[in-house]
């Protein structure tokens, strides 16, 4: 005889398994798919199915829970960084040569694949120092995980650093550090080679710099791309204007050849400075509802005072008449011709029938 409330506790998941697959799974028919589930007991199934959805909670959870949870052993990673250092940029050093240890070089885009995911913490760019813990985990990354890593222990460590985002003409980026000391600054890339000692040779002089920025610590940014671009940096002084007036808080996109891109803003006077390293050609491209697309091609290295003026742009004003025109019209057609004939003609097979 069964046991008192079995039966009632079972009523909690009434429907069979199967419910929730409406297009089965494997295994669902008889012979099909491998190993025949509409053999095995019911509750059976829902402990599996159960005990499944348990486990990926877990499993995200952990995933979750370790961008923002300190690592266990963070105060021995710096005690081991610190010990032996006399300087700022010896710990600067311990620390990006930590960094280059720790992370096996992965980018996203052509290492991620099924196998990055089916692990404890699979392949996640991180975007901000304030996740690095979770790189700690991974151990996997690009640049830019190199360089929040490395801000991150800089940081614990209450040393001054800053990211710099360099952009290419080429259509690729880069990340790396600046450690502050005493007013001067050392660049430590942790993803390649620990120091830089010059900005502009040393940094990929097969690559053009076409923009360079930099990140503080409170999220705010700063163009250096003169720093860095060297003698090919140029600047031109942009103005948009509509209707003869400025216009305010518009974007701007510059284009590089390589599909690199770079997003601006027209101040409260309708112009923006546009700085800009490389030696070679770009294109601005503004885009305003209504308004005609406007491009421009400006090259780096230039000195110079641009204007837009935006004007109508009349193909796209016809454009949206022609559809008006077209709505009104189905309207009137479909209430004054549609439904007055389908009514009559209801009528007329209503009084037939009678």
């Amino acid at each position: 005889m069964a046991q008192p409330g079995t039966a009632q506790a079972w009523k909690l998941f009434p429907k069979p398994v199967e419910s929730l697959f409406p297009k089965g799974y494997p295994g669902s028919n008889p012979g099909v798919g491998g190993f025949p589930f509409k053999m095995v007991p019911e509750r059976i199934k829902w402990i599996i199915c159960l005990t499944v959805i348990l486990l990926f909670s877990v499993y995200i959870t952990n995933i979750v829970r370790s961008f923002f949870q300190e690592p266990e052993d963070i105060s021995i990673i710096l005690k081991n960084i610190s010990e032996g250092t006399k300087s700022v940029n010896d710990l600067a050093l311990n620390a990006s040569e930590f960094t280059y240890s720790s992370i096996e070089w992965k980018t996203f885009d052509k290492h991620c694949t099924t196998a990055c995911f089916i692990t404890p913490y699979p392949f996640i760019q991180i975007w901000s120092y304030k996740y690095a813990p979770y790189i700690l985990k991974s151990k996997i990354g690009s640049c830019g995980e190199h360089a929040h890593l490395l801000t991150y222990l800089l940081r614990k460590l209450e040393i001054n650093t800053t990211n710099v985002l360099i952009l290419y003409n080429t259509g690729s980026n880069h990340i790396f550090n600046e450690v502050w000391n005493n007013g001067e600054v050392t660049i430590f890339d942790s993803s390649n080679k620990p120091i830089i000692e010059n900005r502009s040779d040393e940094m990929y002089p097969n690559r053009q710099i076409m923009y360079a920025e930099r990140v503080f610590s409170d999220g705010s940014h700063e163009d250096i791309t003169k720093l860095y671009a060297g003698e090919s940096y140029g600047r031109i002084n942009l103005s948009v204007t509509l209707f003869g007036k400025p216009y305010a808080d518009k974007k701007i996109k510059v284009h590089s050849a390589n599909s690199t891109l770079i997003n601006f803003t027209t101040g409260n006077d309708g112009s923006v400075v546009i700085g800009l390293g490389g030696n070679t050609s770009y294109e601005v491209i503004t885009n305003v509802w209504l308004w005609k697309p406007f491009a421009m091609n400006i090259t780096g290295g230039e000195f110079n005072n641009r204007k837009i003026e935006l004007e109508w742009h009349k193909k796209m004003i016809v454009n949206i008449l022609l559809l008006f025109l077209l709505i009104v019209v189905s309207q009137v057609l479909i209430f004054f011709v549609i439904i007055p004939c389908w009514q009559r003609i209801k009528k007329e097979y209503n009084s037939k029938n009678r």
